[in-house]
């Protein structure tokens, strides 16, 4: 998605981005309280249009600080946090802050460009891939310089067509936002449930304590080492660990979203390596690690017929034997817990980094309810997580129609006069035009 300009409409112009907005500078002579807001990297926002948090801190322990206005666009200009897109226009109700010193500000420019606008454009992508290729510095701590942000070339509508551009994105970018609180809201509702019902279970039974804390009372306590059988990975050379055929952490936390790993979310098996298990339906998969714990591919279910797979070293792999009446799903389920997690964590190794090893996993103490509660619980999870699951795919579709239709939009492909935005609720406004 090239930002092409060479077929603009002959009432809009090509200009560097230096001449068609303003660029933040700190006034002479300001004066200054005991404090003063502050706006951290992390409060400048990776999705959305503003930054609405700040901090306040004393004059006398501000060393350094960007000086940004009520209104400006906060650009981020370091990697990778410029290459996420993580910028945001400043809606603090203070005439003036001061930001991280990794931020280039700026606003529209009088009677020729909308501040919201040049939001939406630097949101651009070709636009964003052709300023991060002249990034200067270490591979780890490259930056955007002032004078080229100011020297790219864009595109400037009349003012008015900015605006209505502006209303139609700002209008998919509320239903972004609003997809987003879904999918927090979801798992906030999904950790509750499990914290809850983990608890207390589902008939209302009274309860009882436990090595793992309250259960109710028909609940059983056992060793996972009596539900399990275990297979360590094999440690592997750096050059093996890019192997076709490994089963790393990054693809269970790719594809471990949900319960279940299938045979075609697998790599393909590399015979040179050493090591080959076979999987087989309703085996778990756990992460060595507990650093990885936040990561959501920790603990994990294959489903599918046998199949040889090749571990990693930080991988455990548990083949329930069926020798008590026990759900894999809802073993993992109980593993994704917040009450277990803190219980794995509690209990690791403390070496550099916490680590799980077979005893310990052995040794943990798991949950265990009637079939037919475990059954009801893992229906409740699974309907939540498809729920997840159907928002995580809204939002993949669009931000996907949100970034074409601003490629399209700023370089006139799509006419937005040619659009009926009389009913899009226009934002507000960003700031002087």
């Amino acid at each position: 998605m090239d930002l092409d300009l060479s077929h603009l409409p002959s009432s809009w112009r090509a200009e560097p981005l230096g001449e068609a907005a303003e660029f933040t500078r700190k006034p002479p002579g300001l004066p200054l309280t005991s404090t003063v807001r502050f706006v951290p990297m992390d409060l400048i926002p990776t999705t959305g249009i503003y930054a609405r948090r700040s901090e306040t801190r004393l004059v006398e322990d501000l060393t350094s600080g960007t000086y940004v206005e009520d209104g400006d666009v906060m650009v981020a200009k370091i990697t990778p946090c410029f290459e996420n897109g993580k910028q945001g226009i400043l809606r603090i109700g203070s005439s003036f802050a001061y930001a991280t010193t990794e931020v280039i500000p700026l606003h529209g420019k009088h009677a020729k460009s909308d501040t919201l606008f040049l939001h939406f454009l630097l949101l651009h992508p070709g636009l964003r891939a052709n300023l991060a290729s002249q990034m200067e510095g270490s591979t780890n701590r490259q930056r955007l310089a002032k004078h080229v942000l100011e020297k790219a070339l864009v595109p400037v509508p009349p003012l008015d067509e900015q605006r209505r551009i502006t209303a139609v994105l700002s209008a998919l970018q509320r239903t972004i936002e609003h997809q987003e609180r879904l999918i927090a809201l979801t798992a906030e509702l999904k950790k509750a449930l499990m914290q809850k019902l983990f608890t207390e279970g589902t008939r209302r039974e009274p309860l009882k304590h436990t090595e793992i804390g309250p259960v109710p009372e028909s609940w059983d306590i056992l060793r996972f080492g009596d539900l399990a059988e275990f297979k360590n990975g094999i440690n592997f050379t750096r050059d093996q660990k890019g192997a076709s055929g490994v089963l790393t952490i990054d693809v269970l936390n790719m594809y471990g979203q949900g319960c279940e790993i299938s045979l075609e979310k697998l790599y393909r098996v590399n015979k040179q390596l050493t090591g080959e298990y076979y999987l087989r339906s309703g085996d778990l998969l756990f992460v060595r690690s507990s650093v990885k714990l936040e990561g959501v591919g920790w603990a994990s279910m294959f489903s599918g017929a046998s199949v040889p797979v090749t571990f990693c070293g930080f991988i455990i792999r548990a083949r329930l034997n069926g020798s008590r009446t026990i759900d894999p799903q809802f073993l993992i389920y109980y593993f994704r817990s917040e009450g277990a997690r803190r219980r794995f964590v509690a209990s690791g190794t403390k070496v550099a980094i916490t680590n799980i090893n077979q005893g310990l996993l052995s040794g943990m103490h798991v949950p265990c309810p009637s079939a037919d509660e475990q059954a009801r619980l893992v229906d409740l999870f699974s309907a939540i997580e498809q729920l997840e699951n159907v928002y995580q795919r809204r939002l993949v579709l669009l931000n996907r129609v949100f970034g074409t239709l601003v490629h399209q939009l700023m370089t006139a492909q799509l006419r937005v006069n040619d659009l009926d935005v009389a009913a899009l609720h226009v934002g507000e406004a960003a700031g002087p035009a």
